[in-house]
């Protein structure tokens, strides 16, 4: 019985201290909440979009599976987001072309919340968003790659992609063709905030399963457990 009881104490400990959290493999986020954004959309007439290049430092290829990162629509807080994500390889310092398979019209995100940070370009409300991926984007060490975060949550609305420190960029870029053909103008301006992890972020129902799974095994071995009886 301890031994079931201690089974699930850690288990429950794990689901309820770990929920959403995943391993980082990429971070270009602030301790302090960013304040300026760039569009990132496609709407007429404002159709720019932007990327944001990135470099793992790890000893062997990794996969993505989830991102998090900071933007805003400036329109009511019940809309539908439309999320594209794809990652471009670099060609010449610039976005090329989508990397196989790492082009994803996602749709709402996994979870988005208000930040309550200060207004994005002042003016617009700053969500965090995590994002799962519908399937894994590999990457080498050491190989500069491409990030583009597009949303269209509303016919003729914009969203923006919240800007990280300055220092800790490599480069930025925007177009306003398509995003997988550009043409891509690069800029030294700072980089966008966002974060890149190796796992998905797990279903709040699944969280509640294990976790009913786990009382459900405890209470079959109670009820089974003889019960010893004493000596006379």
């Amino acid at each position: 019985m301890k031994r079931f009881f201690l089974l699930f104490v850690l288990g429950f400990g794990f689901i309820v201290t770990d929920p959403i959290k995943a391993a980082t493999i990429y971070s270009q986020t602030t301790p302090e909440e960013p304040n300026a954004a760039f569009a990132s959309s496609q709407f007429s007439p404002v159709s720019q979009k932007s990327a944001d290049n990135f470099s793992i430092n790890a000893f062997d290829s990794v996969e993505i599976l989830s991102l998090r990162f900071i933007g805003g629509h400036g329109i009511a807080d019940d809309v539908v987001d439309d999320f594209r994500i794809a990652f471009l390889e670099d060609v010449g310092g610039r976005p090329g072309a989508p990397l196989v398979g790492g082009d994803f019209h996602i749709g709402s995100a996994f979870k988005r919340s208000a930040t309550g940070g200060d207004l994005l370009n002042g003016v617009i409300r700053p969500f965090e968003y995590l994002v799962n991926l519908p399937q894994a984007v590999e990457v080498n060490p050491n190989t500069t790659y491409w990030v583009s975060i597009t949303n269209r949550p509303m016919p003729s609305s914009g969203w923006v992609w919240a800007r990280a420190d300055g220092e800790l960029d490599q480069m930025t870029a925007a177009t306003n063709g398509s995003i997988t053909s550009g043409p891509w103008d690069a800029f030294a301006t700072g980089g966008m905030w966002f974060e890149l992890n190796d796992r998905i972020i797990p279903e709040p129902s699944s969280i509640g399963f294990l976790l009913i799974g786990l009382v459900s095994q405890l209470a079959i071995h109670s009820r089974s457990e003889p019960k010893r009886g004493s000596r006379r």
